[in-house]
């Protein structure tokens, strides 16, 4: 449902927060918000990531694709390594190397799913970073998408959520390589591991010293920027792997390790088995996800002898291929449901000031205030003049006349505060608004005298959500300049003070 839709349907009937109550009275989080017109960003590589060959399609994203497709629902696979994008005052495109029109991209309407290809180059990380500017919705940032490709990283981030891991070092040079072995416990077998790698590549085990000294060398005189870890052996016939999605697990798995071998990866030959997860296995999973800010991830988990639980790699880019086969679950549609739901939008953080300057069309630049306390469905504005007939509304916002249709109105509770009158009322207007460069449409505004307030703009969490704003109490004008108007009053209170 759209702003408009939602604002006709509602009437609304809510407090603003400014010395007030500011929760809605009845009203709760919903759980399903459809994102009118969505569209599909798919994001991979072209090439593979050793040979710079053209590599094939993954079966996720052909799924992906599928259900684009049986949905109505455009999209576009861009291969990042090469893609461009370019904009004019009225659109974004993304365009594939040889793909002239490209696709036209909407921060309001396009949900973006990036995969690992992404990481194969430097030139697809800086194109996710300038689309993660723009303020596009990601299922995965690129903040969890490098933090899961590093294991080691991995570790820290599960380390700082208290979540259990086998022991592990990193070994940088030949001469950490002892130092590291103690870290781990000093005894053999050791697991060793390069520090990214999926399907289990990248991983085997040593048994004796000289051998791990002699494998290491090896490694390093191929290429010394290969970075290894070494990890504590812990004997296991299986591990589980559980697909998060949000807040809860929708697929899961267990895998049995490779005969001959230790690893269990279903692409090694490593069979499978249903798995139903304890809740606390849930939950440690889910913990997992969220410690490397995933809201869709695989997570292997492994057991030791005495039925304790070790997390061992968060994937932020899984296969659904085995898992599907074996549960009969559609995980691809529960994921593209998930993108379809505007309640799971979210944009990538930026760290703002308490004030800042927002830009109103055919108003200009105002003072606003970010207030995380205001639950109300609208910000606040400040009207004078206010004239309201039927369904249009005309006020005056900084000497500027405007007018516009009431989409519902706001119900004021007055908790003890003289400035406000008992059960008043104020009118809902969409206007649009640009913050930091970007501009979003139909931003719902409730109109009222803030004449003695110290901003014309409070702004409401509703806004910080959208605009993906973090407020830093400490700071104002973290992001964006004082208003020119401010600037001339304070040039001409100095001019007044200096002739008198």
């Amino acid at each position: 449902m759209s702003l408009k839709e939602e604002f006709e349907k509602l009437k609304l009937g809510i407090v603003e927060a400014e010395g007030i109550d500011s929760d809605p009275e009845g009203e709760e989080t919903p759980e399903f918000e459809e994102v009118v017109g969505l569209s599909i960003l798919i994001l991979t590589s072209s090439t593979d990531s050793k040979n710079n060959k053209m590599s094939k399609k993954n079966p996720t994203i052909t799924k992906m694709e599928e259900w684009c497709k049986s949905n109505n629902v455009s999209y576009y696979t861009a291969f990042a390594d090469t893609a461009y994008i370019d904009e004019d005052d009225n659109n974004i495109k993304i365009h594939n190397i040889n793909d002239k029109d490209g696709f036209i991209i909407d921060r309001d309407k396009t949900f973006i799913l990036a995969r690992r290809g992404v990481m194969f180059h430097r030139y697809s990380l800086n194109l996710m970073t300038r689309l993660e500017r723009y303020r596009f919705c990601f299922l995965n940032e690129r903040i969890a998408i490098e933090t899961c490709e590093d294991k080691y990283l991995t570790n820290l981030k599960l380390i700082e959520a208290d979540i259990p891991i086998p022991d592990s070092a990193l070994v940088p040079t030949e001469e950490m390589i002892d130092l590291a072995h103690e870290k781990v416990g000093g005894k053999f077998p050791v697991v060793v591991k390069t520090l990214s790698g999926t399907q289990g590549k990248g991983v085997f085990i040593i048994n004796e010293y000289k051998s791990l000294k002699s494998t290491l060398q090896a490694i390093w005189s191929v290429g010394d920027e290969v970075e290894m870890m070494f990890q504590k052996y812990i004997k296991s016939d299986h591990d589980v792997r559980l697909h998060v999605l949000g807040d809860k697990v929708i697929a899961s798995m267990r895998r049995d390790v490779v005969d001959n071998d230790f690893r269990s990866n279903v692409h090694l030959g490593g069979k499978t088995r249903k798995y139903k997860p304890s809740k606390e296995i849930q939950e440690l999973a889910i913990k997992a996800a969220k410690s490397v800010k995933c809201k869709w991830a695989g997570v292997d988990i492994m057991f030791d002898s005495k039925g304790n639980p070790y997390v061992l790699e968060v994937n932020a880019s899984p296969g659904t291929d085995g898992i599907e086969a074996l549960t009969e679950k559609d995980i691809i549609n529960e994921v593209m449901e998930f993108c379809r739901n505007g309640v799971n939008w979210n944009r990538p953080p930026q760290e703002i000031g308490v004030v800042e300057t927002l830009t109103l069309d055919k108003v200009g630049e105002l003072i606003a205030r970010f207030d995380t306390g205001n639950s109300a469905r609208s910000s606040s504005l400040d009207a004078q003049d206010i004239k309201i007939n039927n369904k249009q509304v005309t006020w005056k916002t900084n000497g500027k006349s405007l007018s516009g249709t009431i989409m519902g109105d706001v119900r004021m509770k007055n908790n003890h505060n003289a400035e406000i009158k008992l059960d008043e009322r104020r009118p809902v207007v969409l206007l649009d608004v640009t913050f930091e460069g970007v501009t979003y449409r139909d931003v719902p505004f409730n109109l009222n005298d803030r004449s003695n307030k110290s901003t014309p703009i409070l702004v409401n969490k509703d806004f910080m959500i959208r605009s993906g704003s973090v407020v830093n109490p400490a700071k104002v004008y973290s992001v964006t300049s004082k208003p020119d108007y401010l600037k001339k009053k304070k040039v001409l209170k100095k001019e007044e003070r200096e002739e008198n």
